[in-house]
Parts: C-alpha cells; structure tokens; sequence
C-alpha cells in the first residue's frame, strides 16, 4: 500500500538522507546523469522545502517517491519578465518529481502530481508550473498525460556528465490551469 504524506519543515528533516538518496539515484544515471554532490542536492531541497512544500510517497517505509513545490515567483530561473502575466501570476512551481526506480510504472508519480494539485487549489493556487528536460520523453509524456500544456517558454541549463564533460539541455516549462 502507498502512503502519502506531506512534506514540510517540521518533517522534513526525517526523511532528508532518504530523499536526497532517491534524488541522486534519479538524476545522476541514464541520459540525463549529471555530477551533483550530496551537499548540493541537500541544499537545493532544504531551500525548496523553506519556501514551499511537498508530498512523499512511501511503500513499507521505504521512500518510493517524492514532489516538491514552492511559489513560481521563488524560481530563480523563470523569466522574471512573465512573472506578472495572467497566466503565471498565484502559480504554484513544481520544482522537483522523483520516483525510485524500483517504484516506476506504479502510477507514483501521477498520484504526486495529482496530490500536488489538490493541494494547490486548496491554497488557492491558479495553475501549476514545472520545467522539464526536452529530451526526457518520459518525463514529458508523464506531465502531458496529467493536463500540462508547453507553456512555449525555455531556457537552456548547461550541465556536467559523470565524465565532467558539459553538455546542454533545453528545458521547457509546462503549465496546467487549475481554473
């Protein structure tokens, strides 16, 4: 049985090397692996959860997955200049998904999402944004499936592989209107 549970401040701190364990595992392997350290994982989910929330999602007390979120005009990288539009004005931003591999292809991560947006209409939220990978098929086809749109918005990230070599990755936001 998947329990949810929601994520803050106060609980946070529990399940913090579990998370951060299930993220490094998500994103540093396949096509997408990138060098990222455990302290800087651990910081960037800390900022997350100060200025937002989550879910998690659990199995026989193991962490099978997990959704992060906060105030879009908190996300350092949207174009600052759209922040005041209808559209992107009260959003709320989907700043981080994972599930553990063990756990795909359970509909994890469409209940996270789902549980997310429940959340985000009981705080009165206008429209849920994320910015994913292009090239992350998966990923795409998983936010389309759930009523997100190509926002026609990108930015382009430059990376690092295992290998320390760059590369780039063009990553395109997509919103759902919660109205």
């Amino acid at each position: 049985m998947i329990l949810f549970e929601t994520l803050n401040n106060d609980n946070f701190n529990r399940f913090e090397s579990e998370i951060i364990d299930v993220y490094l595992r998500a994103f540093t392997k396949g096509e997408s692996a990138q060098i990222i350290t455990f302290d800087e994982v651990k910081n960037s989910l800390r900022r997350i959860i100060s200025i937002g929330f989550g879910v998690l999602a659990r199995i026989d007390d193991k962490i099978a997955g997990f959704i992060l979120a906060h105030p879009l005009e908190n996300d350092e990288e949207f174009p600052k200049n759209l922040i005041k539009e209808k559209a992107y004005e009260n959003a709320l931003y989907i700043a981080e998904v994972a599930v553990d591999k063990e756990f795909r292809e359970q509909g994890i991560a469409k209940e996270l999402i789902r549980s997310m947006q429940e959340a985000a209409l009981e705080m009165h939220y206008k429209s849920l944004i994320l910015r994913v990978w292009d090239k992350n098929n998966a990923g795409v086809n998983l936010y389309v499936n759930t009523g997100f749109v190509d926002s026609g918005i990108s930015i382009k990230q430059t990376k690092y592989r295992a290998d320390k070599t760059p590369f780039e990755m063009n990553k395109i936001y997509l919103i759902k209107n919660l109205e």
